[in-house]
């Protein structure tokens, strides 16, 4: 199954997401996706995409500006997206999960929403700020 993955947006963040998450994100990223293809397999039970997906849905990104919050939901959505397929796996495609983008809420900076609602509402937000 292939998945279009941006990597990490490393950003100049010294809030409650710092800079240190970019760079987690940015590793994970980089040790499990290639050419586009993530490496589902071998994140079943992985530690590094747990401690991720805490901080993601723990977040305090109020004081983060318009960029850093961009950089924060871009990576969010990637890690949850990747996540979900973990937690399904093996799967054909997510479009075979029942509500995978539009029915499903996930915790993200203490808000449950779904996938679409973090592309289509919270990015397209922060991208006008």
């Amino acid at each position: 199954m292939a998945i279009f993955i941006g990597f990490a947006f490393q950003i100049n963040a010294q809030n409650a997401i710092d800079n240190s998450f970019f760079a987690k994100a940015d590793g994970f990223f980089k040790k499990n996706v290639t050419n586009g293809l993530v490496k589902y397999s071998q994140l079943k039970n992985d530690s590094e995409l747990s401690g991720l997906i805490n901080n993601i849905e723990n977040a305090n990104i109020s004081d983060l500006s318009a960029n850093e919050k961009q950089a924060f939901y871009i990576n969010a959505y990637n890690l949850l997206v990747i996540n979900a397929v973990v937690e399904n796996y093996p799967t054909k495609s997510v479009m075979s999960i029942s509500g995978f983008f539009d029915a499903k809420k996930r915790k993200i900076a203490g808000d449950n929403l779904t996938l679409n609602q973090i592309e289509k509402e919270k990015l397209l937000k922060v991208g006008s700020e």
